[in-house]
């Protein structure tokens, strides 16, 4: 795809007019992510970003695709503010500057719409993996996780929904220039990139499995903040008894049964065991084991059978950043 200045370009954005239309940018990023998942806004927003680049030196563009970050992941990673106040300011900052300085690095004028999508793939690619492991939240491919586009990461990775994301926005911002053939050029990527996974081998399905789901932990928005820990499994014990089996197993959500130490050394254990005697279906619980003062834990998923035996557990290893866990967690206690 190409990108020229001189093919009908429109006068370039000036810096009061950037002042509205980058908050809107990235509030349409925003409200495309869950829980909203209005996914067809983050074109839109991508659109916005790449008039807001056009025709700017470097140090406007790093100012304005900042400024659309900041309005992207403060909305859509609200619900850090209640496990970590600085966390939640510390990781909105840093993000937002990240987007401005790839932005920095695209072309304002020949080769912006190649060098865009890139760019945010590039800004993907680092928040997923930097710094502390990453924090992979509220990006462009959990945009659309709901969309058409979502069907292309089981072929070409998550990476290349972000992609197709930036190609759909400059789509639309060679569209409103009139600019057809970058339109025609980027229509035929996203196209191509469906098709792909239309014809692309699926599988076949080879059996069939029963699986209970229950979500007892209280109304939405209902906070571990302030909810016991024990009110929350016992709610899980009572909903799981509407299960009308039979079933191949029962499947309860990550964080659900909280315990000090080893979970099959507790009482919480035997109730779990006892619930899937009276099911007669394995539970696959969500466990947090606490194993010191200091906070160390472990997040695992665990398989509890109703001869009381445990058949298979996975640990959490790449934990969350300011949502998991609190890097620093000294350094800020001292200031929150």
């Amino acid at each position: 795809m190409t990108s020229s200045g001189s093919v009908n370009e429109l006068p370039r954005i000036g810096r009061r007019s950037a002042g509205l239309l980058a908050p809107l940018a990235g509030g349409l990023i925003a409200f495309s992510m869950p829980p909203w998942g209005w996914w067809p806004l983050a074109f839109i927003g991508v659109a916005i970003l790449d008039r807001l680049l056009a025709n700017q030196p470097r140090k406007e563009r790093f100012k304005r695709a900042t400024l659309v970050g900041l309005w992207w992941l403060f909305p859509a990673t609200f619900w850090m503010w209640d496990m970590t106040i600085p966390g939640y300011l510390i990781q909105g900052v840093m993000f937002a500057m990240l987007y401005g300085a790839v932005a920095a690095a695209v072309p304002s004028t020949t080769g912006r719409r190649i060098a865009l999508p890139a760019a945010l793939v590039v800004a993907a690619l680092v928040r997923w993996n930097w710094p502390f492991g990453g924090v992979p939240l509220a990006s462009l491919a959990i945009s659309q996780s709901d969309a058409p586009l979502a069907q292309t990461a089981r072929v070409f990775g998550s990476l290349t929904i972000v992609a197709l994301v930036g190609v759909g926005g400059v789509v639309l911002s060679a569209a409103v220039q009139r600019n057809w053939r970058d339109t025609a050029v980027g229509f035929g990527v996203l196209v191509l990139a469906t098709l792909t996974t239309v014809v692309a081998p699926h599988g076949q399905a080879i059996d069939t499995i029963d699986i209970a789901i229950v979500q007892g932990g209280g109304p939405q928005n209902t906070r571990a903040a302030n909810t016991s820990a024990r009110a929350v499994f016992e709610r899980h014990l009572e909903t799981s008894q509407d299960v009308q089996g039979p079933v191949d197993f029962v499947l309860w959500p990550e964080n659900v049964v909280h315990t000090r130490g080893a979970i099959e050394e507790t009482a919480v254990y035997d109730e779990i065991v006892e619930l899937a005697q009276d099911l007669d279906a394995p539970i696959i619980a969500g466990i947090i084991e606490t194993f010191s003062d200091e906070g160390f834990f472990l997040n695992a998923s665990m398989t509890i059978n109703p001869d009381g035996t445990n058949s298979g557990r996975y640990d959490k290893l790449r934990r969350v950043p300011f949502g998991e866990f609190v890097p620093f967690r000294g350094l800020i206690e001292r200031v929150a």
